[in-house]
């Protein structure tokens, strides 16, 4: 079978071309300079050389390579400060009606609640709820080979969803927070903005776009830096932040410094007074209220989870009258209790921690609970993130009540971190967060204290958080929605859809010449076959990206080193359904084909483009992008 090989036979035959072509030009030198086409010919090869080479230098230079990020993370600066600005605007309407026209809530919540839902139904299921469990599944999939997951869990659809959404629901008077939103709104920002420069970064890191956007993101929304990067390691990249953690760390530089650059140098929660920290209230009351506000987290998690279970198992008319309902009964319940119970409850906790008289009771600790679970299983874009910190608040504040330490404030603050760490399992996140949004650093080793506990307290209620229950959620839609095997594919043989003669290397072909011919086929897999044909391996440019970074190493690395030998291959014999499950386990978006009588014999590839143009033959629909009935496992 005739195949593009980039082989050792081919550059040897080059370098003896070379050698004749120099010896040519030795004899030469002697002789009077010629006019004829073929020299002319000749130094346009030399400048398209030269051209070509320079192109690849810039591509590769490290401020080429870090102007995306700061472009991304300016953006990302930007559409916070407009989004906070206009959810703070959306809250203030539905608390300033619910005091001059309290019945005129009742008849807005429902429909700004369904029109919420609505929006994420029709154009985005992927925006419902936080973001960060969809931030979170993105990055345990191949970004080449899941394309279409990404593009319907981040991308320039998602971010506008994602906010138009939220404010509908923040308008209607949902307890709902804008810092959840933020991530997967900047994630999108980061993951289009790297599919726009991909020509000019040969082998993006898309997993580190992701999780940059998502640092990036809580580091705007809450004008904490720490807080971002801490997030970042913690949940979403514990295992290879070094490989991008100068981007990270510089977008999430660049996203607060715009952030600050319009809202100045804010604190989220202001400079409260903490007192006097006696060993007293640093180890009991941290303990007492970690486990309790932790134990309290936990369970609004676990509510959360079995709840929305349910509700997908509705059908799709029956989950847009519940989510008018939830409208109703948000309101309702902001009619009994008044504005404390709506919006994402950050000028709430301000109350409690500088207006004195001002503290939490059971009945409001209670109202506000519901609420936020209401407002969050309407199916709206929201997060719990900002919610979280006013349950916790208000559990500590409730605490203090009863227990009457003396200390209101860091009551307040323990209560805080602790029920934000029992909801993400994420204790140095939390109190990261605590710590920089209030200045309160003398208050550090209480607060971990109580995160700590809260963490460990949630953990009875179910050892798994509520972002990673979620997660789950997300990755079964994602394999039952976009990729799951169906019925049409097993009457098709892979043969019959494969990508026949395609593009292969050599092992000893060198890496420049890989990325030419990457850059030249766009393709992001190619089969590695030696001189005797057989199939010895295969080389992702998912794999080359730190082999680029230094570029004396550049001309001495071959296919041979970076390829994989471990392969995941498909028989040309076996079904498309076989083939699809074979690509999922691969994690790339193509596959070596086989001959059945020998697996090292290649014949084809089989491509995620190949499935689809098959089951478009066969008159089969594509996937949409419905949220179906998936139950949390």
């Amino acid at each position: 079978m005739a195949r593009q090989v980039v082989c050792v036979g081919h550059a040897l035959a080059v370098e003896e071309g070379v050698r004749k072509q120099g010896a040519k030009g030795r004899a030469a030198m002697s002789e009077p300079p010629s006019t004829s086409p073929g020299t002319d010919a000749t130094r346009e090869d030399r400048v398209v050389d030269f051209l070509r080479g320079m192109g690849s230098r810039l591509r590769a230079h490290r401020l080429t390579q870090a102007a995306p990020f700061w472009l991304a993370a300016t953006g990302t600066g930007l559409i916070a400060v407009l989004y906070a600005h206009a959810y703070s605007a959306a809250v203030a309407t539905a608390q300033s009606l619910l005091q001059a026209h309290p019945y005129a809530l009742l008849a807005v919540s429902p429909v700004c609640f369904l029109a919420g839902w609505w929006l994420v139904q029709r154009f985005a299921p992927a925006a419902s709820g936080s973001g960060i469990p969809q931030v979170m599944t993105l990055l345990e999939l191949d970004p080449v080979a899941n394309d279409a997951a990404f593009n319907r869990m981040v991308g320039w659809r998602v971010l506008v969803v994602k906010i138009l959404s939220s404010l509908c629901c923040a308008l209607g008077g949902g307890a709902i927070g804008r810092e959840g939103p933020m991530i997967q709104i900047a994630a999108s920002l980061f993951h289009a903005v790297g599919g726009a420069f991909r020509r000019f970064i040969p082998a993006p890191n898309h997993h580190g776009w992701i999780v940059t956007g998502g640092a990036a993101g809580i580091a705007a929304a809450f004008n904490t830096p720490l807080g971002g990067i801490v997030f970042a390691v913690e949940e979403l990249a514990s295992q290879g932040f070094n490989k991008f953690k100068t981007h990270l760390i510089t977008a999430v530089i660049i996203s607060g410094m715009v952030a600050q650059t319009f809202l100045g140098p804010y604190l989220l929660f202001g400079y409260p007074a903490v007192g006097e920290l006696g060993p007293t209230l640093f180890i009991g009351f941290a303990v007492l209220v970690g486990v309790v506000a932790g134990f309290g987290g936990g369970v609004f998690g676990k509510v959360l989870v079995l709840a929305s279970a349910r509700l997908r198992a509705l059908p799709l008319a029956r989950r847009a009258t519940f989510a008018a309902a939830c409208g109703v009964v948000v309101a309702l319940v902001a009619m009994v209790q008044g504005p404390g119970v709506l919006g994402g409850g950050v000028e709430l906790v301000k109350e409690f921690l500088f207006v004195p008289e001002r503290h939490a009771t059971p009945a409001l600790l209670v109202t506000r609970w519901v609420t936020t679970v209401v407002s969050y299983l309407a199916g709206c874009a929201g997060g719990v993130f900002a919610p979280s910190l006013a349950l916790g608040a208000s559990v500590g504040s409730v605490l203090e009540g009863w227990l009457t330490s003396g200390n209101a404030n860091l009551m307040i603050l323990l209560g805080m971190v602790a029920f934000l760490a029992g909801v993400t399992r994420a204790p140095f996140t939390a109190f990261v967060l605590v710590v920089e949004m209030t200045d309160r650093h003398a208050a550090i080793f209480p607060l971990m204290l109580a995160a700590i506990s809260g963490a460990l307290a949630a953990h009875v209620v179910d050892p798994v958080s509520f972002y990673h229950r979620q997660r789950r959620v997300f990755a079964a839609w994602f394999k039952d929605a976009i990729l799951d095997s169906r019925p049409e594919m097993r009457g098709v043989l892979v043969s019959q859809a494969m990508t026949r003669n395609p593009v292969t290397l050599a092992p000893a072909t060198p890496l420049a010449e890989v990325m030419h011919v990457a850059n030249q086929t766009g393709h992001a897999v190619f089969p590695v076959v030696s001189v005797e044909g057989r199939l010895v391996g295969l080389v992702a440019m998912a794999d080359v990206r730190h082999h680029l970074e230094d570029a004396s190493v550049l001309p001495l690395v071959v296919a041979g080193d970076i390829m994989r030998t471990h392969l995941v291959t498909v028989v040309d014999g076996d079904t498309l359904e076989t083939g699809l499950k074979r690509l999922m386990t691969s994690k790339l978006n193509a596959i070596p084909v086989v001959a059945g009588e020998d697996p090292h014999r290649l014949v084809g590839c089989l491509t995620e483009g190949d499935i689809v143009k098959a089951l478009a033959s066969r008159g089969s629909r594509p996937p949409t992008g419905e949220f179906p009935a998936v139950q949390a496992r």
